[in-house]
């Protein structure tokens, strides 16, 4: 177990500045495009200068994605602690809590992994 968790903070160190990257060059451009309506009202919305409505909404869709991820990992790990608390030593109980704790961190790492393939491949179209 202490190796697992080992694993993950290298992993952690490692790619962690990947998540943390600055965004290239340009893509902080924004602008608001406004268009008024019957009746005086006025819609606005933003979008990246020269940007492809597609991929901006895929990205949003990986932020969304990456959200809910994490939160599952978040309740799969307190699932495992309280499971692990309420075994009471019966060595069945432990290996279960034990192998939901893995699955968990397993599962968050896929998908930190999946997160940062994704966004290298919308940040080079």
């Amino acid at each position: 177990m202490k190796r697992l968790i080992v694993f993950v903070l290298i992993l952690a160190g490692l790619f962690g500045p990947v998540f943390a990257a600055p965004a290239p060059a340009g893509a902080t451009d924004v602008f608001t495009a406004c268009s008024h309506g019957s009746g005086g009202t006025t819609i606005c919305s933003e979008a990246k200068k020269g940007g492809n409505p597609v991929i901006h909404a895929l990205s949003v869709a990986l932020e969304i994605i990456a959200i809910i991820v994490g939160f599952a990992a978040v309740v799969m790990g307190v699932l495992a602690g309280i499971k692990l608390t309420l075994s009471n030593g019966d060595p069945s109980a432990v290996k279960s809590g034990r192998d939901t704790l893995i699955y968990a961190l397993i599962g968050l790492v896929v998908a930190l992994f999946a997160q940062a393939i994704v966004s290298f491949v919308l940040t080079k179209l």
